[in-house]
């Protein structure tokens, strides 16, 4: 199951994240732009149709306006000064993502997020993605892999501790943004994800600024759906097929697939439990 880019209905274009419901039952309608001031309307189409796909739960989004439904939870950026970057207590080491350890990266990844708003699944696509710029990087303890970390440009892209390792994450998370150049080092996550957040405090993140707000898209207010068209592609092939988080290539969107994970999903949110 892939996302699908360009869903066109009634009453406006969002982008659908489809990808996660085999997995978590979780999808994502991300508004685009609204026609005739009917947002209702197209929550209601872009809901609707992620239930058809077989979600049970559906969030919504519009970058970091209201929505008019249930506030579920917001995903803030909080930004620091390299130079005031504690150092490690012991720097865990830090092995970079290969072919032959991919399958690891994979294990403890999905493992830690799975099931957490907001998180995108990995798969082998994603390694492809990673692989040769020495940003991903695994932990491994007596030989078992613990942990992973992702950097992007001076960001923390993503920091998983699996549970039986926790206190792992305070160093991991320091040994992990030492290797940024700065000066100002930035990461996302849930505003509901205590325990990261915790974490992410003790370093010396702050200046928390809301970058999207998600809402969960229940049967009320909205009314029901009504019929609707979807886009993919650069020649706007119009199809009635099911996508997850992986744009078809035929799309054309890697880089609005890039685009729409930066916006909806904040792989920073350490796990809950492996910090």
């Amino acid at each position: 199951m892939q996302n699908i880019p360009i869903f066109t209905g009634v009453h406006g274009m969002a982008t659908l994240i489809l990808k996660e419901i085999p997995t978590s039952g979780l999808a994502y309608v991300l508004v685009r732009s609204v026609w005739k001031d009917n947002l209702a309307g197209l929550l209601a189409e872009g809901r609707d149709f992620c239930r058809a796909a077989g979600a049970e739960t559906v969030y919504g989004a519009w970058d970091a306006r209201t929505l008019p439904a249930e506030h579920a939870y917001d995903v803030w950026e909080l930004t620091m000064e390299r130079d005031a970057l504690p150092q490690p207590p012991e720097a865990p080491p830090l092995t970079p993502l290969t072919a032959e350890n991919g399958q690891d990266y994979l294990t403890v990844y999905n493992r830690c997020f799975a099931g957490m708003p907001g998180h995108a699944s990995y798969d082998h696509r994603d390694l492809q993605r990673l692989a040769g710029k020495n940003l991903a990087f695994l932990v491994y303890r007596d030989g078992v892999p613990a942990a992973v970390a992702e950097l992007g440009e001076n960001k923390l892209e993503g920091l998983g501790v699996l549970p039986e390792y926790r206190g792992l994450g305070y160093p991991l998370a320091l040994t992990a943004l030492a290797r940024l150049p700065g000066p100002t080092l930035s990461l996302r996550v849930a505003s509901t994800n205590t325990r990261a957040l915790a974490l992410y405090h003790r370093i010396g993140f702050g200046g928390e600024k809301i970058v999207s707000r998600m809402y969960r898209l229940k049967e009320i207010p909205f009314p029901s759906a009504g019929s609707c068209d979807i886009l993919t592609g650069r020649n706007e092939r119009k199809c009635v097929v099911f996508h997850g988080r992986e744009i078809e290539k035929r799309a054309g969107a890697g880089d609005r697939r890039r685009a729409v994970r930066g916006s909806l999903f904040p792989p920073a949110a350490a796990a809950a439990d492996g910090l």
